[in-house]
C-alpha cells in the first residue's frame, strides 16, 4: 500500500476516530446505537473523500479497518451504557486514590474504583479504610449525566454512600512509604518551589501555587499528564541514550514516575501515550509515531471507555497527537520551538477553559515563552530536589527566587490582556480545524485533500459544539 495515502499514512486513526466520536456524539445524547452508526458513516465519508485510490490491498485494509472500528465503537459504547454492578451492602477495606471536597475515589480490594460520599471525614493523608454503606450504579438520570461522565473518566465503576469509615492506617507498599517521606520533606520547602515540587512529582495540588498558575493559563504544568511525562521521557531518553537499551531504561524511568505520582488515571493514560509514541519514534518510519499514538488511544479507551470525558485525557491526547504530527512536518529545531507550542496552545486551550474558567489569552505568549521557561523549570525542580536530598536550604531560596521572579513577570503580563474570555462553539471548531491540518502531513494528503480535512473538521466541531 502507498503510504502516501490517507489510509497508508495512519491506518490508527480511522480506528480511533469513529470509536471517539460515537463517545461523543453519545455524550450529546443520542442513543448508543444511534451514535455509533453516525460516527462510522460521518469516518467513512471523510476516508471516501480523503483516500486517493481505492484498489484492492486499499479495499482489503480499508474493509478490516471498518470492521475493528465496529467493534470497537460497540465495545466502548456499552462499557460506558451498561452498569457493571448492581445495588447492594458494602462492607470492606478501601484505600483512597484521590479526594474532591464532598466525596472520594477510592479502590477496594478487588482493584475496582468507587465514587464515595457520605457524613464521613477521611484524613488529608489518605490512608485505608473500612467502609460500611450501600453502593449501587452510577446515575443515568438526562439530569445528571454530567456527573456520571465525571466518575466513568475517573474508572470508577459504581458509588458507595458510606455510613460509617474506620481509619485502619497508612496505605502498605514501598512506593506509599516513599511517597509519605517526600510529602514530608516538600512541605518544609519554601511555598512556590514546595507547590510546584509536590505537584510535579507527587500530584499533589492544593495551595496557592495551583491558583496563581491557574491564573496566568499554565495550570496544565502542574497536572502530572502528557507534559511531564513527556519531560521525564525526553530526559531519560537524553540520559541512557537511543536504541533498544535505551528505550527500555527510559520505559522503566517513565514508570516508576507515574508510581510516585501514585498511579492517578492521568498518569497512566500519559504514560500509555507517550511508550506508544517512543515505540514508534524507534521505528524510524513515517507515521508510525502517529500510528502509535493513536493507537494508545484507542487502547486506553477500550481499556477504559469513560476516559474519552476526562479534559486530561483529551489534553494528553491531542498534546501527543500534536507532537507526533508536527514532527511530521520536519520544521528546523528553532522553528519547533516556536510552532509546536502555538499549535498545542490553539488546540488545547478551548479544552482547558472549563478548568481555567475561561480561554486565557495571556498564556499565550506565556506558552511560546517555554522553550525559556522549560531550563527555569527545570532547574527550581532540580535544585528543590538536591535541597531536599542535601539539607541546603540554600538551594531551595534559590528555586523560590528564580520562580518568584517568573511569577511576577507572568502576573505583570497576564494584566495587559484579557483573561478569561468565554469558551464558545467557533474556538473549539477551530481547535478541530487546526489538529485536522496538523496530521494532514503525516497522514500523507495532498494541499486539496487537506483543506477539506480541516473544513470537515470544523463543521463536524461546529456541530457538535452546538448539541
Amino acid at each position: 500500500m502507498d503510504r502516501s495515502s490517507s489510509l497508508g499514512g495512519a491506518p490508527a486513526l480511522w480506528l480511533l476516530a469513529p470509536v471517539w466520536l460515537s463517545l461523543k456524539l453519545w455524550q450529546a445524547g443520542m442513543s448508543p446505537i444511534f451514535a455509533g452508526i453516525a460516527a462510522l458513516l460521518i469516518a467513512a465519508g471523510f476516508l471516501l473523500i480523503l483516500q486517493p485510490v481505492w484498489e484492492a490491498p486499499e479495499r482489503l485494509i480499508g474493509s478490516l479497518v471498518a470492521f475493528l472500528a465496529a467493534i470497537s465503537c460497540a465495545w466502548c459504547l456499552s462499557g460506558v451504557s451498561f452498569q457493571p454492578v448492581a445495588a447492594g451492602r458494602f462492607d470492606g477495606t478501601v484505600t483512597v486514590c484521590r479526594q474532591f471536597r464532598s466525596s472520594s475515589l477510592v479502590r477496594d480490594g478487588a482493584g475496582r474504583l468507587w465514587g464515595v460520599s457520605g457524613p464521613i471525614e477521611l484524613r488529608p493523608d489518605g490512608g485505608t479504610y473500612h467502609v460500611i454503606g450501600d453502593f449501587g450504579p452510577l446515575t443515568d438520570e438526562p439530569s445528571d449525566r454530567q456527573e456520571r461522565l465525571f466518575w466513568l473518566s475517573l474508572g470508577a465503576v459504581g458509588r458507595i454512600k458510606a455510613s460509617s469509615a474506620a481509619y485502619l492506617g497508612e496505605e502498605p507498599g514501598l512506593i506509599a512509604a516513599a511517597r509519605r517521606f517526600l510529602q514530608k520533606q516538600i512541605g518544609a520547602l519554601p511555598p512556590l518551589t514546595g507547590g510546584v515540587l509536590g505537584a510535579v512529582l507527587l500530584g499533589d495540588r492544593e495551595g496557592s501555587t495551583s491558583e496563581r498558575f491557574r491564573s496566568w493559563g499554565l495550570l496544565h504544568m502542574l497536572a502530572v499528564s502528557g507534559w511531564h511525562v513527556g519531560i521525564v521521557a525526553a530526559l531519560a531518553s537524553l540520559i541512557l541514550g537511543r536504541g533498544l537499551r535505551g528505550a527500555i531504561g527510559t520505559s522503566a524511568v517513565l514508570w516508576l514516575y507515574v508510581a510516585l505520582s501514585g498511579w492517578s488515571v492521568s498518569a497512566v493514560r500519559a504514560a500509555v501515550m507517550a511508550q506508544g509514541a517512543l515505540i514508534g519514534f524507534l521505528s524510524g518510519r513515517p507515521g508510525a509515531s502517529l500510528n502509535s499514538a493513536a493507537l494508545s488511544l484507542l487502547a486506553l479507551l477500550l481499556w477504559q471507555p469513560g476516559s474519552f470525558a476526562s479534559i486530561s485525557w483529551q489534553l494528553s491526547g491531542l498534546a501527543v497527537l500534536m507532537v507526533t504530527g508536527v514532527a511530521g512536518w520536519k520544521f528546523p529545531p528553532f522553528a519547533s520551538w516556536i510552532v509546536l507550542p502555538t499549535i498545542v496552545w490553539f488546540v488545547t486551550s478551548p479544552i482547558a477553559s472549563p478548568l481555567s474558567g475561561g480561554l486565557f489569552w495571556s498564556s499565550l505568549p506565556i506558552n511560546l515563552m517555554l522553550p525559556l521557561f522549560l531550563p527555569v523549570f527545570g532547574l527550581t525542580v532540580l535544585l528543590s530536589l538536591a535541597s531536599l536530598l542535601t539539607g541546603w536550604e540554600f538551594l531551595a531560596q534559590a528555586s523560590e527566587q528564580v520562580l518568584s521572579l517568573w511569577g511576577a513577570a507572568s502576573d505583570g503580563w497576564v494584566h495587559l490582556i484579557p483573561q478569561a474570555l468565554p469558551s464558545t462553539g467557533i474556538p473549539l471548531a477551530l481547535c478541530w480545524a487546526l489538529a485536522a491540518a496538523v496530521l494532514c502531513r503525516p497522514m500523507g494528503l495532498t494541499r486539496f485533500r487537506s483543506l477539506t480535512f480541516a473544513v470537515g473538521s470544523f463543521a463536524l466541531g461546529s456541530l457538535l459544539s452546538a448539541v
